[in-house]
């Protein structure tokens, strides 16, 4: 078997333990009060079940490598003859043997590599399930981050319209429509079942990304706002994500370990019918005066099931045909995740830059122009509320973008085969 298989296996392993992320602990990790993203995702993946269910998974591949590499064991037995042999020499009255089959050349190393492949691919399941992971708990993590920006900003908006109803009410005494206070009304009750509403989906967020770092959710209290921040993202190179892509992917890995074992697996078809040589040593116990006997035993198992072997060795073909297919399946449906995910990275981030740099300052302008219009008579209450709610709406639009574009970049990574958040 190949020794550079294992070694392969032992340092990835080592590699994962230093991580910190592979058990490191038991039961639920506190998040510190400013949590970010990497906390988060360092929670997730050292609490999250599924994650450690698949860890586990790949601990028992390994363990089955040391199982087929060995020789079967060895067989002992003891005749004792009722009623004696007589031989020229004296009566025969007990036999011991012992036996061993040995397989044939390369039957040992083909399980050995198979196992190892095997446990391999269990490995490269664990990591893809770790970026899975990491990409589950950005898309919750910026959704719950998204909610609270518009929360602060239902809430800016609120005080906002609060602010005119003074000015509104002096007009109305001094005179003014009492329609414009009642128009302000409607726009305040409207506003504040926005708030009431984003709160009712406060709790369901929350509990969507307790629950995608492995905790219970349920709990009274919620999780804080994530902080989000327009920091700016870099663009990615279509050529070099698909190179990384189709050479980094766990999940791509995984299926050409697969495909490996199985043409180790043809190959250990085909030696299948060559029989296993078994020997062994007999003693017999000559009674008497008689000297004891030692004889050798060498035996072959007669390979008669041709059908049987024969059928093997199609069921092997078609496994390594199956996953052959399965790779250029998997190959494809990556390549098409990347062009989606890479056509929303560039999507959101040409939105937010639109948003940040043309329209929410021409949409803050023409607030600033309406309030300072309608103080001067000269501009209707539903002017200032019409530019109140076209800037609401812009900064949820906006913010919107900023967190589609974090969690498509994060998307990005993970499809990959990179980790950091």
């Amino acid at each position: 078997m190949r020794i550079y298989t294992n070694i392969t296996i032992f340092f990835l392993a080592l590699r994962l333990l230093q991580g910190g992320t592979i058990l490191a602990g038991e039961g639920a990790v506190a998040l510190p009060p400013s949590a970010g993203l990497a906390d988060y995702v360092k929670t997730g993946l050292l609490n999250h079940p599924g994650l450690k269910s698949d860890y586990q998974k790949y601990r028992a591949a390994l363990h089955r490598v040391p199982q087929v590499k060995s020789l079967p064991d060895p067989m002992v037995s003891y005749t004792h003859f009722f009623e004696q042999v007589q031989t020229r020499t004296g009566p025969q009255e007990n036999i011991y043997s012992i036996t061993q089959t040995i397989p044939w050349m390369g039957k040992l190393r083909l399980q050995g590599s198979i196992a190892s492949r095997e446990a391999e691919a269990a490995l490269r399941r664990y990591e893809k399930r770790r970026l899975q992971l990491i990409r589950e708990i950005s898309a919750a993590y910026y959704d719950y981050a998204y909610l609270g920006k518009e929360s602060a900003i239902t809430r800016k908006t609120l005080d906002l319209l609060r602010r005119l109803e003074e000015s509104v009410d002096e007009q109305v005494r001094a005179g003014g429509e009492y329609s414009a206070s009642l128009r302000l009304e409607v726009e305040k009750g409207k506003t504040e079942d926005r708030l009431s509403a984003v709160q009712s989906a406060r709790a369901r967020k929350s509990a969507a990304l307790e629950t995608s770092i492995g905790r219970k959710a349920g709990g009274t209290s919620l999780l804080p706002w994530p902080a989000l921040a327009d920091d700016g993202a870099s663009r990615e190179g279509r050529d070099r994500l698909k190179a990384q892509l189709l050479a980094q992917n766990p999940g791509l890995k995984a299926i050409r370990e697969q495909l490996a074992a199985a043409d180790d697996r043809v190959r250990l078809a085909k030696r299948s019918p060559i029989p296993d040589p078994t020997i062994g040593v007999n003693y017999i116990d000559i009674g008497g005066s008689g000297e004891d006997a030692v004889g050798m035993t060498l035996g072959f198992r007669i390979p008669l099931g041709w059908k049987k072997y024969k059928a093997e060795r199609m069921e092997a073909e078609a496994i390594r045909q199956a996953a052959r297919e399965q790779l250029t399946e998997q190959e494809n449906t990556l390549l098409e995740e990347l062009a989606v995910a890479l056509a929303d990275f560039d999507e959101a981030v040409d939105r937010a830059a639109l948003f940040r740099d043309k329209l929410l300052p021409a949409a803050e302008e023409a607030v600033k122009v309406s309030e300072t219009s309608y103080s001067a008579g000269k501009e209707s209450i539903l002017e200032v509320i019409d530019s109140e709610r076209t800037l609401l709406e812009l900064q949820k639009t906006y913010w919107r973008a900023v967190a589609n574009s974090r969690a498509r970049l994060i998307e990005l990574r993970t499809l990959t085969g990179t980790e950091k958040p």
